[in-house]
């Protein structure tokens, strides 16, 4: 097959390994590698799909591959919580890729070596398509980029290609799948008129409002039996998800009494040394700022004016006398010592020249000894005797969580963000003791006090809000009776504004041009109303129409129609459109139904903390 798709020229040599280069990152990152083997035991495996086991490490290797390249293209270090999210977008995207692969091999899915050449050569393509060389006439010209990657004089260019074959071998089945998928994809000619109409055809109304709110005051009472009625008629408005109530031990991480004492004994030293005649300030700075420009400034923040600064740092360098040296100073950025260094006024302003060391407060290493240490002590314990008894023993105060229903961002109130406890907790039973868990706060060791199953939030429960919404229905039902007897007196004449005017129950307004959207400004949702504003004449006054405000009469004072010419214009444009949104929710839906079908365990709560 090398045939077909050798090396470039050594003129676009190099800038060709950069481009797939990149390109083999990107398949990198989306993808993943193999994480499966028989090599692995389940033992240790972060999870699996269908029986098919996910090795810890290569979880970790793909996890740690991915945070490379994301530090390095942003950088900047990932934070743990960012490290969490990451590392969830992998396994899904994972969890993904091995559903799909069973599906690809009911389909007998083959990529072909001429499949690959091709792909090859369209990626190439359009990385080069301002590239003169490879073009004729102003367009790409694949002859001219077929003649570079069959010249063979590049062996490193080689080596690349042949990874970047291996690579498009492993991904072309997932897009054959994707094209089968699209290809079932029909758009029709009313789908087609119906999305140009949403974006092109407007109406202008302006109406008259017969709104509940005007009843806020009424005397309404909802009566128990109308509540129980309500809630019987509605009670799936009231599903309750299961939920948990976990128990907890928390060891901080925050920065402790050690830890702040040698930070400020090393700030004061800071500025004794800066108090110094002969002080080297900016070599000061440069060796003990954290401040990323000291490197270059050594400190020197040259002359400002008051607000130039967070205020902290700029109210005590303004208060302050030539030569004072000052601090520690807390800011939002950490703690300063400030030396100012002169004073001025240029053009009526005040100005300030200073030099400043930054450092910020941060947990010591042996504060985070301490925690892991006694969080894992007590896990160990508390597997032994329970949480509650291993906390007594230790002299730990546990702490509880309300109810919590799972969710996909891992909040567990009380304990912030811990994706791998949340999913730890609705797989464990009641009584159990979990790993220790860590988070940016610091280490917990939890218990699942308590598990309710899902079902409907009893009549107690619920009774304030079943009550609020049949007294509001009440005061609906008020507006539509005021709106009925006034119905007979609206025509295509009626002045909407002088009635209100003249009505207190009344509101009259007009609307800008709105399009086929349920919610429309100044109304709110009102489905009714949109359905007639696009139905009726112009200035044709409508029947009652009902939202949830109230209840309206309208009359439509302008309205841009269909054009047909334009919709022509855009009729390809539009399908095309279309098919990619139904063909993404098509496989959006199907690869739901998969997971849905599939076996899928997660443990990665035993191998990571956050």
């Amino acid at each position: 097959m090398m045939s077909k798709i050798h090396q470039s020229t050594k003129m676009v040599a190099a800038i060709l390994f950069i481009l797939i280069l990149a390109f083999v990152g990107l398949m990198v990152f989306e993808w993943g590698a193999d994480m499966s083997g028989s090599s692995y035991l389940n033992a240790n495996a972060v999870g699996s799909v269908n029986g098919e086991d996910i090795s810890w490490e290569a979880f970790s290797r793909l996890v740690s591959q991915a945070k490379t390249n994301q530090e390095q293209q942003s950088g900047s270090n990932l934070d743990e919580e960012q490290t969490t999210r990451l590392r969830n977008q992998l396994w899904d995207q994972l969890v993904q890729r091995m559903i799909l692969k069973d599906e690809i091999d009911k389909l007998d899915i083959v990529v072909t070596d001429e499949d690959i050449a091709t792909q090859v050569l369209q990626i190439v393509a359009r990385q080069q398509a301002q590239n003169p060389q490879f073009q004729t006439n102003g367009q790409v010209d694949l002859d001219k980029v077929r003649a570079a990657l069959n010249d063979d004089q590049n062996p490193q260019l080689r080596s690349t290609l042949l990874y970047m074959e291996e690579q498009i071998s492993e991904d072309l089945p997932y897009q054959k799948l994707n094209q089968i998928m699209s290809a079932s994809v029909v758009v029709t000619e009313q789908e087609m008129r119906d999305a140009f109409m949403a974006k092109n055809v407007q109406a202008k109304i302006e109406y008259l409002l017969s709104p509940a709110s005007a009843y806020r005051d009424a005397d309404v009472e909802a009566t128990d039996a109308e509540i129980e009625a309500y809630y019987q008629a509605n009670k799936d408005d009231f599903k309750a998800n299961e939920t948990r109530k976990l128990k907890y031990a928390f060891f901080s991480t925050a920065p402790s009494s050690e830890d702040s004492s040698r930070f400020f004994r090393i700030m004061n030293e800071i500025k004794s040394e800066m108090s110094a005649e002969d002080a080297d300030l900016n070599s000061i700075a440069r060796r003990e700022s954290e401040d990323p420009t000291a490197q270059e400034n050594g400190g020197d923040l040259g002359y400002f004016e008051s607000g130039a600064m967070v205020k902290p740092f700029s109210d005590a360098a303004f208060a302050a006398n030539i030569g004072d040296v000052i601090g520690p100073v807390k800011t939002q950025f950490g703690y300063h010592v400030i030396k100012v260094l002169d004073k001025k006024v240029e053009d009526g302003t005040d100005k300030v020249r200073a030099v400043h060391v930054l450092k910020e407060l941060v947990t010591g290493g042996d504060t985070y000894e301490i925690a892991r240490s006694s969080a894992d002590e007590l896990g160990a314990a508390a597997k032994k005797v329970g949480l509650d008894i291993a906390a007594d023993n230790n002299g730990v105060i546990l702490k509880e969580t309300a109810d919590i229903a799972q969710n996909d961002q891992g909040i567990i109130p009380g304990l912030g963000t811990l994706q791998t406890a949340m999913v730890w907790a609705f797989s464990a039973d009641k009584d159990d003791v979990s790993e220790v868990f860590y988070n940016n706060t610091g280490y917990y060791v939890i218990k699942v006090e308590d598990v309710s199953p899902s079902g409907f939030r009893s009549l107690e429960d619920v009774k304030n809000v079943c009550k609020s919404r049949v007294e509001t229905q009440k005061r609906k039902d008020m507006a539509k009776a005021y709106a009925e007897s006034i119905a007979s007196q609206i025509n295509n004449s009626s002045d909407f504004a002088a009635l209100a005017a003249n009505d207190n129950k009344l509101l009259a307004d007009t609307t800008d041009f709105f399009g086929y959207s349920v919610t429309v400004a100044k109304i709110g949702r009102a489905p009714n109303v949109v359905a007639k504003a696009f139905s009726m004449d112009l200035n044709e006054t409508s029947g009652m129409l009902e939202t949830d405000r109230g209840y309206y009469f309208i009359r439509v004072t302008d309205r841009k129609d269909f054009d047909e010419t334009a919709y022509e214009a855009q009729r390809t444009t539009l399908r095309n459109q279309l098919v990619a949104q139904k063909s993404r929710s098509l496989f959006r839906e199907w690869v739901t139904k998969l997971k849905d079908k599939s076996e899928i365990e997660d443990l990665r709560y035993k191998f990571f903390r956050s």
